[in-house]
């Protein structure tokens, strides 16, 4: 018998299993395909992603550096502060052109970095051309570049653009992640329903399955990958920060070192009783110059401690009447020199004492009466200050600064509070480092509060600043005394020894001579190894003590002398230069009983002196002047001013009645040259007071005298 094979009818059974089953593998094979290609796919969108994540970080880190290194070497003018600044520029174009290559296949990213192109290259040019300013026209004119905005905004935009790509590409990582995700479900799920439908096709599934558990365990090991290099990113940015704070502790002491002799002779010059007026009124312009520039630097210290996060508020318990009346007093007669009204209300609720950040809040509401005198040519100046219970029973202080002055236009209010910033009639004005109002904003949101504005042009302005605070107890409130100055101490006590230990000769020598006019007992050493000596063979019973020191430094010193049995009976002042808090507080943990910032006020110095060592001065009383005895003003009259040309009166007088406190030294300046120093002395007291009604009052009268002068 004969049989025959027939074909497969693919209406049979067999058939329709074969066509299911031929279905079911081309259907496993296609989605298997989707999900591998896309999974490649992903893996190299991935790799560029990430190599357009470190790019970026790595342009905006050297556009940061750059601008860093320019800073540091607009401020001192030394050479070394350029080496970031340098290397940034050797950089840049490389990391662009690795940007341009890695973002071809992404149109909007690649027009981004095109668009950065131009502003890198301005900012650079702008940043060579305040380098070249400093190396040839000095400071000013460099930080009149610094000042201006068009620097600001050109890292603004870099910053955003730099932003956007960041965002795009890490949006991206997160969808292709999706992505991978998604294909690699699919693919499981299909291969576990082929392989439930047909057992011949398993084996194939299996296989699926496992090379999708292979990527995505690559896919996860690259995220692992990408996570890291974040927190690398990360870690580089808190190394920044530690480097900025390292600047900023460089910067404070080459600044404030010179910056203690300066003041610190001019101090003790002061005290020499046979220098002549005119001497002695050089001297304190000189003191008022010095502490002038000192108020500018720290501007620009506190600005960059406060954007590194470095910033700490010291809280204590003060009188706010004090506080207050302290400022009226201030600026009453700033307002009188440009015969503007002053006025101060003071509402709400009656707590004499509060426990805040002195320090920052008179700062602030300084910054706010200053900027509002200076921009006021007429009218009024208003100082309204509230306390007021809040939520939860939150005590509030509010301050609002009025004037009526030009006001702001809508554009000069949206940029008023950024660093460095200026209006127009504040650049016209050429005063002043820009940072003041931003600097009090700063620290009302550091103390939980806030600092607003509300303005019209041509009516006028208002500032509030307001903060929360607490209630304070008088029994622990920082206790003022008047302004004396020591002249010796108390009779009968044997005189105390203090070493005086600084490597500069010319900080060590000024404090030598200072406490050796007081009658103190005193040595100096150049080091802590020649002050632990010194120290030894002496026994003093206080040494002021430098910190950065050759050999040996002074917090070394420190603690082996407390370390001593003989250093508890030996008080230990550290003089320190550095603007950081926390370098203060490892001051404290070498055993020091206090550090004095530079430059040393002697006041201040001769007090912690008194009290560590538990002795009495003798003091001569001050006035408001600085030490400048009033006695003179007693032999100032319209006799004695009306033999002076009757121009140089009229001129004085104009300049008194315009509040030109410049212009007005300079005239007085001309008494002294024609040969009345006394009376150009008394003047001069007058004119640093601000007391202008007595000024006019006079001048008035020698006008009387002489009626060609009317």
């Amino acid at each position: 018998m004969n049989h025959e094979v027939q074909p497969v009818s693919l209406h049979s059974r067999e058939g329709l299993a074969l066509l299911s089953a031929l279905a079911v593998v081309l259907l496993i094979a296609f989605f298997s395909y989707r999900g591998w290609t896309a999974f490649g796919r992903n893996a190299d969108q991935q790799e560029v992603m990430r190599r357009t994540l470190s790019g970026i970080t790595a342009l905006r880190a050297s556009l940061t550096d750059a601008e860093t290194g320019q800073r540091g070497f607009v401020l001192t003018g030394e050479d070394s502060y350029l080496d970031p600044y340098r290397r940034a520029r050797a950089d840049i174009p490389e990391l662009l052109k690795s940007l341009r290559a890695v973002t071809m296949d992404s149109p909007d990213q690649a027009q981004r970095i095109e668009s950065l192109n131009p502003l890198v290259d301005e900012k650079l040019e702008e940043l060579a051309s305040t380098i070249e300013l400093r190396r040839s026209n000095g400071l000013d004119a460099a930080l009149a570049v610094v000042r201006s905005d068009r620097g600001r905004l050109l890292m603004e935009q870099m910053r955003g653009i730099c932003s956007e790509v960041q965002a795009v590409a890490l949006g991206r990582v997160v969808q292709f992640y999706a992505q991978a995700r998604s294909s690699g479900n699919e693919g499981a799920l299909i291969s576990i329903l082929g392989g439930a439908s047909l057992f011949l096709l398993l084996l194939v599934a299996i296989i699926t399955i496992q090379r999708e558990a292979v990527r995505r365990q690559s896919l996860i090991g690259e995220l692992l990958q990408t996570e890291r290099r974040l927190k690398d990113a990360v870690a580089e940015a808190e190394g920044a920060n530690r480097a900025k704070s390292t600047f900023l502790s460089t910067m404070s002491h080459e600044i404030r070192t010179p910056m203690n002799a300066i003041l610190g002779y001019t101090q003790l010059m002061l005290r020499d009783p046979s220098l002549g007026l005119d001497t002695k009124t050089n001297l304190r312009i000189i003191g008022r110059s010095g502490e002038h520039l000192l108020t500018l630097i720290n501007d620009v210290l506190d600005m960059s401690r406060i954007e590194a996060g470095r910033t700490e508020l010291k809280a204590a318990t003060f009188n706010l009447a004090g506080l207050l009346n302290d400022l009226a007093a201030m600026f009453r007669l700033r307002a009188a020199a440009k015969a503007l009204r002053f006025e101060m209300v003071v509402d709400g609720e009656s707590v004499p004492y509060v426990v805040a950040d002195e320090g920052r809040i008179r700062q602030a509401l300084i910054n706010l009466l200053a900027n509002a005198i200076k921009f006021t040519e007429r009218g009024q100046i208003k100082l309204h200050v509230t306390l007021e219970q809040r939520i939860a029973g939150q005590l509030w202080l509010s301050a609002c600064v009025e004037d009526t002055g030009s006001g702001l236009t809508d554009e000069e209010q949206k940029k008023l509070f950024e660093p460095f910033s200026q209006t127009k009639r504040g650049l016209h004005a050429q005063e002043g480092t820009g940072l003041g109002l931003a600097i009090s904003r700063k620290y009302a949101r550091l103390m939980g509060g806030d600092v607003t504005l509300t303005s019209r042009p041509g009516v006028g302005s208002i500032f509030r600043f307001e903060i929360p605070v607490e209630r304070g107890d008088a029994g622990v409130a920082i206790k003022r005394s008047g302004s004396r100055r020591v002249i010796g101490i108390s009779g009968g006590m044997k005189a105390p020894r203090i070493l005086v230990v600084d490597d500069q000769i010319e900080n060590r020598d000024w404090l030598m001579k200072l406490l050796t006019s007081i009658g103190f007992s005193v040595q100096g050493a150049d080091n802590g190894e020649a002050g632990l000596r010194s120290w030894a063979e002496w026994n003093p019973r206080l040494i002021l003590m430098d910190v950065h020191m050759p050999v040996m430094d002074g917090l070394e010193a420190t603690r082996r002398i407390k370390s001593d049995p003989r250093g508890k009976d030996t008080a230990v002042i550290v003089l320190t230069a550095s603007a950081m808090d926390e370098d203060r507080r490892s001051f404290a943990q070498s055993g020091a009983d206090d550090f004095q910032a530079k430059p040393c006020r002697e006041d201040e110095l001769l007090e912690k002196i008194r009290a560590l060592l538990n002795i009495t001065y003798e003091y001569e009383e001050m006035s408001e002047t600085g030490g400048a005895s009033l006695a003179g003003l007693a032999a100032l009259s319209a006799n004695r001013l009306g033999p002076l040309p009757r121009e140089l009166v009229e001129e004085i007088r104009n300049a008194t009645s315009a509040g030109n406190k410049e212009l007005l030294d300079k005239l007085i300046l001309q008494v002294c040259e024609a040969a009345d120093s006394e009376s150009a002395h008394a003047l001069q007291e007058l004119a640093d007071t601000y007391d202008y009604d007595a000024l006019t009052q006079l001048l008035e009268s020698v006008g009387s005298a002489d009626k060609p002068f009317r």
